[in-house]
């Protein structure tokens, strides 16, 4: 009991990379939001472009929870298997 809840713990230390693009999604919304509420464009990139990149930042961000959730996975099978054979 008290190694699962220590694994669980340690799973979302790990994740960097998910918050990452948790925030570049989140940041280039807000960008999005106010471009196309003053209509204007920043560096050429209409407010399109920026809700194009949120889009693609929380896609990431879902793929990298997923991966996440299928290594703990494989991980808790692993262990099973493994105290099955014993």
């Amino acid at each position: 009991m008290v190694r699962n809840i220590l694994e669980f713990t340690q799973f979302p230390s790990k994740t960097v990379s998910i918050l990452i693009f948790r925030m570049l999604g989140t940041i280039c919304l807000i960008v999005g939001v106010i471009t196309a509420a003053l209509d204007v464009k920043f560096g050429g990139f209409a407010p399109i472009h920026f809700f194009l990149l949120a889009f693609a930042g929380f896609v990431a961000a879902i793929c990298g929870i997923l991966l996440r959730i299928k290594i703990l996975m494989e991980r808790k099978d692993q262990s099973y298997r493994s105290r099955k054979r014993n």
